[in-house]
């Protein structure tokens, strides 16, 4: 179960569904969220958006990071959603990757991944900058960040994201 919430006593409410069916929660996320007039852009030659071509690559990858639980995006939806992927590939091999989601006024930034050891050492950094480029008619960005990933944390900070009072948590049961 996901519950999304602005504050603590939002989440109250239910706490007496989730104690009767024996759900524990797993994993708390804080969404951040960035005023496009805070944005400074720059150009990076080694990202490109993705083709169809590449969307069984992009599943394998994100499935590397994400467990199924979290990572909502079938092959299909990838296929649907493929104008709204960026990708960094060295040696043919897509080695990072952002899925981001737009809507009215917002953008929602929701998956990134970089391997490690890569020729560039700013791909999650250059990743971002297009994400923020491809998206300039938009006035807000969102996104979601574990609250123990502290170096996500400060990555998204030193971009000029900042914490807003949205909260979602993933319960399991099982």
């Amino acid at each position: 179960i996901k519950i999304l919430t602005k504050t603590d006593r939002q989440l109250l409410q239910h706490n007496d569904f989730l104690k009767l069916n024996h759900f524990k929660e797993i994993l708390n996320y804080k969404q951040m969220i960035l005023k496009k007039d805070e944005i400074k852009l720059k150009k990076f030659t080694f990202i490109s958006k993705a083709s169809h071509e590449d969307s069984k690559e992009i599943y394998s990858f994100f499935r590397k990071y994400f467990n199924q639980y979290l990572f909502y995006f079938s092959h299909k939806n990838l296929e649907e959603k493929i104008s709204d992927i960026l990708i960094y590939k060295e040696n043919q091999k897509i080695r990072a990757a952002l899925i981001y989601t737009q809507t009215l006024n917002t953008n929602f930034l929701d998956f990134i991944a970089v391997d490690r050891n890569l020729k560039h050492k700013n791909v999650a950094f250059a990743l971002l900058n297009h994400y923020f480029a491809a998206n300039t008619q938009n006035k807000f960005f969102k996104l979601f960040v574990e609250e123990k990933n502290q170096k996500a944390i400060n990555f998204y900070k030193r971009a000029g994201f900042c914490f807003n009072h949205i909260n979602l948590k993933f319960y399991r049961n099982f």
